[in-house]
């Protein structure tokens, strides 16, 4: 048996010789055709849908919960730039963000404590990440995510001046797509077909040391809208 390509007559239909023949074969159900042009694999990423636009959203939401770690990432000797869990960053703070520097290594500390990080500290051979100085020893503190803590302890990829890079995030929440609301009827934009889709979402299984209020605004859904470009490959998030 060999499924049907895209657009192609179904071959009892094709082979049909009179008008009668014909109008037999279009009486076959019409949902024989559809599973054809389903498992032929048949579908138009290019087409304004619900389906098209949340394929796109899902993953951009399932981040919205993140917050970047602000520290500087030590990166030692082995270990290349994109690798940023576990986390090695310098045990002395630096000498301008020292605030900043020391609120995120308590809410790391008390993520060790609570069995989410294993803590470790050490001395080592190691350089800033994106800096071409060579690796120079000196104390350094590296947290690694346990078992349990992977999903809310991970990176994110964020827009730099080079590119998109990953950087160490928590995440309060996992974030899901309620619904794709509405969009707009795309338009031409410097060459370019635009639609601004609107849709839900919000936060589910929390990270457990998240107090409870911020669980329960995190439960609420929200509303927010983002603007599409269609792409050769289908629609995307506009660059910003």
């Amino acid at each position: 048996m060999r499924w049907m390509t895209c657009g192609e007559e179904p071959p009892f239909y094709g082979n049909s010789k009179t008008k009668k023949d014909r109008s037999r074969a279009g009486a076959v159900p019409t949902a024989l055709l559809a599973i054809g042009a389903l498992a032929s694999g048949c579908s138009d990423h290019k087409g304004v849908s619900d389906a098209n636009f949340r394929s796109v959203l899902e993953p951009v939401v399932r981040d919205a919960f993140c917050q970047t770690i602000d520290l500087p990432i030590m990166v030692a000797d082995g270990r290349t730039d994109n690798a940023v869990f576990p986390l090695t960053v310098p045990a002395k703070p630096p000498m301008f963000g020292s605030a900043t520097h020391a609120s995120m290594i308590a809410m790391l500390d008390d993520a060790s404590r609570a069995g989410f990080l294993k803590r470790t500290a050490a001395a080592m051979p190691v350089k800033e990440r994106g800096v071409s100085l060579p690796a120079s020893r000196q104390p350094v503190v590296t947290y690694a995510p346990t078992d349990k803590a992977a999903p809310y302890f991970r990176s994110v990829e964020r827009k730099t001046e080079v590119g998109m890079l990953p950087f160490p995030a928590v995440c309060a929440a996992k974030g899901e797509l309620v619904d794709v609301i509405r969009w707009s009827e795309p338009v031409d934009l410097g060459g370019r077909r635009v639609s601004q889709v609107t849709y839900r979402f919000r936060g589910v299984e929390p990270l457990s040391i998240v107090p409870d209020k911020d669980k329960a605004r995190m439960a609420e859904p929200k509303e927010a809208t983002l603007p599409m470009v269609l792409e050769s490959d289908g629609w995307r998030v506009m660059p910003r």
